[in-house]
């Protein structure tokens, strides 16, 4: 047999392996498509992105105090935070046991005596009526403190739209709930809300004595 004829047979037949190869796999692929495993796989595939938190959460521009119930639940929270008064607390939470030890709260008390001009940034949760808020503020501190100046304080809250109303859902545990904040967080906007925070920390700092040195022990300790 002639060396081209040799050629022309090891050809033909890598041709019929790659076409049975393809048939095999077409083959294949109808089969699962009109599985029922095919279905549930998709299904799962699709719950699974949604659970995930990255297509829950809007990824455009936050809105400025645009909800009045959402505001009041902040503005509550923070004046009993503040105030360290728990029978207020543990009404605009969905966990109160997270209130069985105010320790931590009484010593923060020490220092902040409550919050001034708070507003509100929130972020929509797709189908749902949920909101990440952010809430920035002026910081009051207490005259024991010596601090004179009011920096700027951000926290971040998720809003549980509940039967009676809005809470602010402080289960830290939840991995959804985390996943959205996580997702919330690196918006552009966030970012620069964030920014704006820091900088104003900053001129505290530079131009509060006390503040520097109290700021400094918080960032030591990793508060």
């Amino acid at each position: 047999m002639s060396r081209q004829k040799k050629k022309d047979k090891g050809i033909a037949g890598m041709a019929l392996f790659l076409g049975w190869l393809i048939f095999i796999l077409l083959a294949l692929v109808f089969y699962f498509y009109f599985s029922d495993g095919f279905s549930s796989f998709v299904e799962k595939w699709k719950n699974n992105k949604a659970s995930s938190g990255t297509s829950k959460v809007s990824e455009g521009m936050y809105e400025v105090n645009a909800y009045p119930e959402i505001n009041e639940l902040i503005t509550a929270y923070l004046e009993a935070e503040a105030a360290c008064d728990k029978d207020a607390l543990v009404t605009l939470v969905t966990k109160p046991d997270e209130f069985a030890d105010m320790v931590n709260y009484v010593e923060k008390a020490k220092v902040i005596a409550g919050y001034e001009n708070i507003i509100c940034y929130t972020l929509q949760i797709h189908d749902s009526e949920d909101k990440i808020v952010y809430a920035v503020s002026n910081m009051k501190m207490t005259e024991a403190s010596g601090i004179k100046c009011k920096p700027l304080n951000v926290n971040c809250y998720y809003a549980r739209k509940t039967d009676g109303g809005y809470l602010i859902d402080n289960n830290t545990d939840d991995t959804d709930i985390k996943a959205c904040i996580d997702v919330a967080y690196k918006n552009s906007y966030i970012q620069q809300l964030y920014k704006s925070v820091n900088d104003d920390i900053e001129i505290c700092v530079q131009t509060d004595e006390e503040f520097a040195r109290i700021y400094s022990k918080i960032q030591e300790n990793g508060q």
